[in-house]
């Protein structure tokens, strides 16, 4: 059952009186995302719904200049984003965009509802904002890397994280993928990998990385 599913997500949701368990569940629903597909641009329209990954894989980011994005954090099976709703949650305006990194299932609930129980069960209140907060800090800490690794150190930090989502270390990812995903041009990313596949690190194939020896990528 769905709301099985979003309690299991969001442990808060199992102290709520069952009436409004009822209507989460009637009010909440999921939707299936291809791999490629824009979830959410906040600059384009608001986001009105809580979202969580039932599984798959989301990328949230922003977009530096037309074809060049920084990530600014990944959503994975189980995460919650409410940061995508915090105009309406904390009069917090932030310029991100969503997209399916995987086919991916999300479950959305209405936003309106959410602020509701909010207002009506303060632990509902404290674990949001709890989210809100760790996903700011995982965006200043994101920035932060950007601002001051050179693009080698901040590429193998990326390869590292992306490595570690697959257990045979693969990153099925083109070289234009990670360039937009990361924001450094086309020739360094090449000139980089290249290094790093001469290092031994990785191996390089057809719009694939494999990470095959990560002593020397730290």
């Amino acid at each position: 059952m769905l709301l099985d599913d979003i309690i299991s997500y969001f442990q808060p949701f199992e102290s709520i009186c069952d009436n409004d368990k009822n209507e989460l569940s009637f009010l909440s629903y999921s939707q299936n995302i291809e791999k490629g597909e824009l979830v959410l641009d906040s600059d384009t329209f608001l986001c009105e719904n809580i979202i969580i990954v039932k599984s798959g894989r989301l990328r949230v980011y922003f977009e530096k200049e037309k074809g060049k994005t920084i990530t600014l954090y990944n959503l994975n099976e189980g995460e919650i984003c409410v940061l995508a709703a915090s105009r309406y949650l904390y009069q917090f305006s932030v310029s991100i965009k969503i997209l399916a990194d995987r086919p991916s299932c999300i479950i959305k609930i209405p936003v309106s509802f959410y602020m509701e129980l909010e207002r009506r069960y303060p632990v509902v209140e404290r674990y949001s904002r709890k989210l809100f907060i760790d996903r700011f800090s995982d965006i200043l800490y994101t920035l932060k890397q950007k601002a001051f690794k050179n693009d080698e150190s901040f590429l193998k930090e990326y390869i590292l994280e992306e490595a570690a989502q697959n257990k045979d270390g693969i990153i099925e990812k083109s070289q234009d993928e990670i360039r937009k995903e990361t924001a450094i041009s086309s020739g360094q990313i090449s000139e980089i990998l290249k290094k790093l596949e001469n290092l031994g690190a990785i191996r390089m194939g057809r719009n694939k990385i494999q990470v095959v020896n990560l002593k020397k990528l730290v």
